[in-house]
């Protein structure tokens, strides 16, 4: 995982409180596409502050997290004391072979090593195990610039602040340059991939608009100080309210 998909221990307190919850139904359609019952032993890799994993252990008994930042994982073991929360990586899973009957990642496919990743699924997945990927999509990467789903849409001159930071982050050059973290899930070694989205929408106030807006990894980089400055500006030029669309993307394999 790259500097920049750890920034988020920076602010993860934060990034628990305001990001948004993966769509119960895509939960159940995955647990339900992948054969999977209340006693299956499943793994959220790369697990964050466990939102996901909180989502995971309402349906499963048996839930292992894998988390590599050291701030994001203790937010995730103070709020889940019953899961089995360890410090690893999506090319490292400290995890026996053969052990977990599905890997759930949220949020974090894109920022693994696709063919150590492959391994690694292949390496710890029992016989048709299966896994599931979400991302919840309110705001998109392109290569100089960002966009997102807010109705109405963020003022041109709070847009080009963002941007001015993708860029300089060094996030707009690495996105140019990612291949489709899908192609690691190649078909000698699973199934073509399904997919389903789960659409909804969310009313937010200008704070919360902020307060989201400001965990992605560009702006989470930087230092404590220009977040705040970056927050300040963006209250000033927003509106009072506003809708955003929230998608729960869901891709689902098994192991062949």
């Amino acid at each position: 995982m790259t500097e920049l998909g750890l920034s988020f221990g920076r602010i993860a307190p934060e990034y628990d409180a305001v990001r948004p919850d993966y769509a119960p139904e895509a939960v159940a359609r995955a647990a339900d596409a992948l054969g999977l019952g209340p006693d299956s032993r499943v793994l959220d890799l790369a697990a964050g502050s466990g939102k996901l994993t909180r989502a995971l252990e309402q349906r499963f008994a048996d839930v292992v997290a894998v988390e590599p930042n050291d701030e994001m994982r203790g937010v995730l073991a103070q709020r889940s004391p019953q899961v089995s929360v360890l410090a690893g990586t999506a090319e490292r899973i400290p995890q026996p072979d053969a052990s977990v009957d599905a890997v759930f990642v949220g949020d974090a496919f894109h920022w693994f090593d696709g063919g150590a990743v492959a391994d690694e699924l292949t390496r710890i997945l029992r016989p048709r195990g299966g896994v599931a990927l979400l991302w919840n999509h309110w705001w998109s990467d392109g290569d100089d610039r960002t966009s997102n789903s807010l109705d109405p849409p963020l003022p041109a001159e709070a847009q080009a602040l963002f941007d001015e930071v993708y860029v300089r982050s060094g996030r707009a050059a690495q996105r140019a340059a990612m291949a489709d973290p899908l192609l690691a899930l190649s078909a000698d070694r699973f199934e073509p991939l399904a997919y389903e989205a789960f659409p909804r929408f969310e009313e937010l106030s200008r704070r919360e608009v902020v307060d989201l807006f400001t965990t992605v990894s560009a702006v989470a980089s930087l230092p404590e100080g220009e977040r705040d400055d970056l927050k300040r500006k963006l209250e000033v030029l927003l509106g009072p309210s506003y809708r955003l669309k929230i998608v729960t993307d869901l891709y689902w394999t098994h192991r062949v």
